[in-house]
Parts: C-alpha cells; structure tokens; sequence
C-alpha cells in the first residue's frame, strides 16, 4: 500500500509531497490542469516505465532531471532519478537499508526498464506477447475485451488464467536462485581457501628435488640396514642367553690349543697311533740316514751289497721311512703319550672351542654394527632436522612434519 509520492522537477510540478491514507483508495481531486494527471502519469513511469521515449522531456524547464519516491506501508522506499541526458537511476530501500542501486560509485549502471527486483517487489504482470501490464489500465489504453482484438483478449486471458502457477514457479525460481547462490557462496569460499594454501607452497627448483631424491634413497638404505642391525640384535640376545658350562672353566686354553693342533695333522695325515709302534724320538737319524743310503744302493743292480745289511730289520725300517715320510709330508712333531688322550673329551672341548670363537666373532661383529647404527641414525635425525622431517619413534619411518604423522596399521 502505497503511503507517500514525493515528487521534484516533473512537468508542471516543481516539487510535491503527497500523503494517503489508510482507505487503500487512492483519489486525486484538482481543478484543470493542476497536476492530476501528471502524478498518475508518474505513477507509470516508476511502475511499468511508461513513455520510455519520451520521458526526458517530462522534465521541469531549467531543470537538469526529474525524481520521485514512493514510500509504503511496510518501510519500502522506491526512488527514481531521470537525468536529461537519458540516464536513471533505480535505488530500492527497506527501513534504510539499501536493498537495490544501479550506481557504482559515479557511474549508472543502465538497466532495460524498471530492474527485474524492483518489478517484482511492486508484483508487475506483463504479458510476454503483447507487452502490457495487466495490473493497470491507463486512459490511452484501449478498452479491455471490447476494443481489444480476439487475439489479444485470447493471449492476455490465458496469461491471467497462469499468473497463479506462475508465481508458483516464479518462488520455486526464485528458492532454486537463492540455494544456487548459497552454493556459489560457498564454493567461491573454498576456491579461495584453495589459492591461499597453494600460495603458502614452496615450489622447490629441479635441483633441490633431485637432492631430495637421492637422500630419500639414502635413507631408505639406511632405513635396510636399521633393520638388519635390528636382527643382528635379536641374534646377539639369543647368543648372550646361551650358558657356559661350568667345566669350560677348568680347561687350559692353549693346551687345548695344542692338541687340537695336533689332532688336526694326525687326521690330515692319517698315523695309524698304537701303543707298539715306534716312535720318532726311538730312531736314531744317522742310523737312518745309513739305512736309507744303504736302500738306494741295494736297488742298483750293479753294486754289491755288503753282509752287514743282511742284518736290518727290513719291516721295521720300512715303518720308521713311512713315519719320516709322512712327518716330512705334514711336518707333525707327535710328542710321547699322544695316544693316550681321551678322543671323546678332545671332541667336546674343541666344540666348546668353536662356541666360544663364535661368541667373540659375534660380539666383535655386533659391537661394529652397532657403532655404524649410531652413526646412520646420526646422520638421519640430522638430515631430518635439515629438511624440515620427522622420525617415528616406533618404526623409524622418515614423513614430513606438515603431514602430521602416519597411522601403524
């Protein structure tokens, strides 16, 4: 309901001020001439942008433009502005609060007739064939449904008959719009979300990620050998828990060395040991070295044996040449009493010999490991520390701090 027209610089009026009442019945009385027609003239310029070619000269002589607001009961406020060089200007407020303008700034914004919002808050129905309002009937126009032709009063009674399912679809329209517009909100926010997290990147040159390559490669190397250390540890745990008997502390080391030694060359050589046969030390080495000299001889058919050779014990010299041979082969000294030695307990002490050798060489194996784990994981945390990474104290995985971790599955 319209409550207030105020009006400047339009035709004969140089500026009015007029009030309605709540009767919702608008009556303009006047004498002739006197602006009756003129106010419902303006009316129709504002609503349905009426006399568009010719509205510029509606403005007052010696004036540059034309305005007009009107003001209704539920705290609109439309206003027009009509400048002579063709311009408007369309502003639509609500309890002070601008709801439309087609000003940026100093410049006017030209629209095609009164804007879509401000006709669709004054609730204007054009017919889309004939272009007439159908809310409105001026005293220019042909009378409806008897001056009108048959297809016109066809075209703007069909019109009539949808204007309900018309606006319908113009509020399911309209609710479509606002939700697509809510979508665009939201998704013009999270696009620039986006552009800011991709501005915060540091693009790192070709160089920079080819380095980073090669120590990620590295620290996977590493990371191989951190677990190889981690088996190493497992086996040098299962070799600490094994138990030393107790009689391993009353053998004498070197001569166990010893004998081994020694039994190594008997069976290398295979000396058939017994109590009967003679030893080394038992023959005397320039008899020997006669009787050998003595045996070359005999082999020559041309040389005469003396009588004394008759007297050798030739099986006895065979076995002690035997002996020779073979000490000269394996350059044993067997000692006296060899063949006294307990074969059984030799066995068990050279086992308990190789255990302990293997425990050393373990040991002595773990503890460089060791030492070269530190030292990996040295160069790890610092090379972490470099390039802004982190190490999981679980796994010893190597992640970037800006992922914030990783999940053990």
């Amino acid at each position: 309901m319209i409550q207030s027209i105020y009006i400047e610089n339009f035709m004969s009026i140089s500026s009015a001020n007029i009030q309605f009442d709540d009767s919702n019945i608008i009556s303009l009385c006047g004498y002739n001439d006197s602006g009756k027609s003129a106010v419902i003239r303006l009316i129709d310029i504002m609503f349905y942008n009426a006399y568009s070619t010719e509205q510029v000269h509606y403005i007052k002589d010696g004036a540059d433009f034309f305005k007009c607001i009107i003001s209704f009961k539920d705290g609109v406020e439309y206003e027009r502005i009509k400048y002579a060089t063709g311009s408007s200007v369309f502003v639509l407020r609500k309890d002070g609060k601008t709801l439309f303008d087609n000003r940026k700034g100093n410049q006017i914004i030209n629209t095609d007739g009164v804007p879509k919002v401000i006709m669709d808050y004054l609730g204007v129905i054009r017919d889309e064939f004939t272009k007439e309002e159908l809310n409105v009937r001026r005293c220019t126009d042909r009378l409806f449904l008897i001056e009108t032709t048959g297809g016109d009063n066809y075209k703007i009674l069909n019109t009539i008959l949808q204007s309900d399912r018309l606006a319908e679809t113009s509020n399911s329209l309209n609710t479509d719009k606002n939700k697509l517009q809510q979508e665009i909100v939201v998704s013009y926010n999270r696009l620039s979300a986006l552009r800011d997290e991709r501005d915060r990147v540091v693009v790192s040159s070709g160089d920079s990620i080819d380095t980073f390559e090669k120590d990620v490669t590295t620290l996977e190397a590493i990371n191989e050998r951190f677990k190889l250390l981690n088996k190493i540890n497992d086996y040098n745990t299962l070799i600490t828990t094994v138990k030393i008997p107790d009689e391993l502390s009353m053998i004498d080391v070197f001569r166990y060395m010893e004998i081994d030694r020694i039994k190594g060359y008997s069976e290398k050589a295979k000396i058939a040991i017994s109590p009967e046969a003679p030893t080394i030390s038992d023959v005397l080495i320039d008899k020997y070295s006669k009787l050998s000299e003595m045996t070359e001889t005999r082999k020559r058919t041309d040389v005469v044996i003396q009588s004394e050779v008759d007297v050798v014990d030739i099986d006895r010299y065979n076995s002690i040449a035997d002996l020779i041979s073979k000490q000269s082969t394996t350059k044993v000294d067997i000692p006296k009493g060899v063949s006294e030695i307990d074969i059984d307990r030799l066995n068990k002490i050279s086992n308990l010999s190789i255990i302990a050798s293997h425990f050393n060489s373990c040991n002595n194996t773990y503890e460089t490991i060791v030492t070269e784990c530190d030292k990996a994981t040295s160069e790890l945390k610092r090379f972490a520390d470099t390039n802004n990474l982190t190490i999981c104290s679980n796994c010893g995985a190597v992640v970037s701090k800006d992922i914030g971790g990783h999940v053990h599955v």
